[in-house]
């Protein structure tokens, strides 16, 4: 507790609350998202890509996205590029102190693209485990990318899912 002389009375105020105005000070969603942007716009020149980036806000977080002629190098193979430079994001942002909300990057709309061939990928490959009755294997994925398939079958009658392998070539099954 901190008190505070005013005029004529003391008064007391929790450190909690002076904390929380502190915070709410410095974690204003327009300075996030423009931090934010001078550190993806400064990245991106010292990676020789001309990108925008545009900025989508919730309560809970901000995501960034790059768009360009030329920015399918901001991917990479299988979005690690991709999910390297959000690692890098949400570190520089946590640095900066902006730890209210979680920050997310992505490629004109890459990961929700991904996320639909991954869904398409799971239906197509649950049909062939039933029709051969074996176990499928998949490509190596992310953690992201693995719970994305097992989410989309995890209701699917006659289907079950885990994972195997070690990180970074830890692959889904398919029995």
């Amino acid at each position: 507790i901190i008190e505070i002389q005013d005029s004529n009375q003391m008064e007391e105020i929790p450190q909690q609350q002076i904390e929380q105005k502190e915070q709410s000070k410095e974690e204003q969603p327009e300075d996030m998202i423009a931090y934010g942007t001078k550190f993806l716009l400064g990245l991106f020149e010292k990676m020789n890509v001309e990108a925008e980036v545009s900025a989508f806000e919730t309560s809970e977080s901000i995501t960034f996205n790059a768009s360009g002629e030329k920015v399918s190098s901001l991917i990479g193979k299988r979005g690690e590029t991709l999910n390297a430079i959000q690692d890098v994001l949400a570190n520089v942002m946590k640095n900066a102190n902006f730890r209210s909300r979680k920050f997310y990057f992505d490629v004109e709309n890459y990961k929700n693209r991904r996320e639909m061939s991954l869904i398409n990928l799971a239906d197509r490959m649950a049909k062939k485990a039933l029709k051969i009755e074996k176990p499928i294997k998949l490509e190596r994925m992310n953690a992201y990318e693995r719970k994305i398939i097992h989410t989309a079958l995890q209701s699917c009658e006659g289907i079950t899912t885990h994972s195997e392998g070690e990180e970074p070539n830890r692959f889904l099954v398919i029995v």
